[in-house]
C-alpha cells in the first residue's frame, strides 16, 4: 500500500510541477518558433530548452536513466530510429541529444491538442500513417527540412506504441530517408520505459530503471534492398529483446 501511495505522490507532483514549467518553458520558446525557416530549424538554443525541459520531467518523474552505446550521437547528422513502447521515450530521445539539431516525424493525431499542434506544425513534420500518399508527402517535407536545419531525423519504424515490450514490423521510410540523404541509420533501444510508464496508465512507476542502448551505424550496402535494410536493422532491436 505505501508503495502504491508513493506512485501516486511521486506523479501527482511531476504533473503539478512538470505543467508549471511547462508553462515558462512556453514563454522561452514561442519567439525562437516564430523564426524563419532557415534560422528555425537549425537553431541550437531552442533544442537545447526541449532537452532541458525533458530532462527536467524526467527527474520530476523520479525516471532512472541510463546510456549505453559506443556510437553516441554525433556531429555529422543521421537518422535514429526508435523502438515505441511508452509517452517517455519522446522525453527520452530529446534528453538524449542535447543541442544538436533535429526534426520529428509524428502522429497526426496530435494536430488534435491546441498548442501543442501549433508547436508540432512549426517544428515536426506530421504524418498521417493510413495514407500511401501522406506518407510520401511527409517523408519529402521531412527530407527537406533536414537538409535546411542539418538536422537529425527521430522516427518510430513501428508507427504506433506498442506496450508489450515486443519488437513490430518496421516501416520502410527510414530506408528511403537514409539513401536520398545519404546518412548512416542509428539505432536506439528504448529498454523498460513502457513499464515505468505504461500506454494506458496515467501513475509513473519511477522505481523501474530505463536504458537507452545506443547501437552502431547502420549503411545500407550498394544493391541491397531496402526490404532486407529495413530487416537488418529491425533484427538488431529483436537482438536486445533476447538479452
Amino acid at each position: 500500500m505505501a508503495s502504491s501511495h508513493n506512485v501516486i505522490v511521486r506523479t501527482l507532483i511531476t504533473y503539478l510541477f512538470g505543467s508549471l514549467m511547462s508553462v515558462f518553458f512556453l514563454v522561452l520558446v514561442l519567439p525562437l518558433i516564430l523564426l524563419p525557416d532557415s534560422m528555425r530549424y537549425k537553431n541550437k538554443l531552442f533544442f537545447w530548452l526541449t532537452s532541458r525541459w525533458s530532462k527536467t520531467w524526467l527527474w520530476l518523474a523520479g525516471i532512472s536513466l541510463a546510456i549505453r552505446g559506443d556510437d553516441m550521437p554525433q556531429e555529422e547528422p543521421v537518422i535514429f530510429v526508435m523502438n515505441h513502447g511508452s509517452a517517455l521515450d519522446i522525453l527520452l530521445i530529446e534528453a538524449l541529444l542535447g543541442a544538436a539539431p533535429r526534426i520529428w516525424l509524428s502522429k497526426d493525431e496530435y494536430r488534435k491538442m491546441p498548442l501543442l499542434n501549433w508547436i508540432l506544425m512549426r517544428m515536426h513534420v506530421m504524418v498521417d500513417a493510413t495514407s500511401a500518399m501522406e506518407g510520401a508527402r511527409a517523408l519529402k517535407m521531412l527530407q527537406k527540412k533536414a537538409v535546411l536545419g542539418k538536422s537529425h531525423v527521430l522516427l518510430f519504424p513501428e508507427g504506433g506504441r506498442y506496450s508489450d515490450g515486443e519488437i513490430h514490423r518496421f516501416f520502410k521510410g527510414f530506408s528511403l530517408l537514409a539513401d536520398v540523404l545519404s546518412r548512416p541509420v542509428v539505432p536506439v533501444y528504448i529498454d523498460a520505459a513502457h513499464k515505468a510508464y505504461p500506454k494506458d496508465s496515467v501513475l509513473i512507476q519511477s522505481a523501474v530503471p530505463v536504458l537507452l542502448d545506443v547501437g552502431p551505424s547502420f549503411v545500407r550496402a550498394p544493391n541491397e534492398s531496402h526490404e532486407h535494410f529495413v530487416e537488418r536493422v529491425r533484427d538488431w532491436f529483436i537482438g536486445k529483446t533476447d538479452n
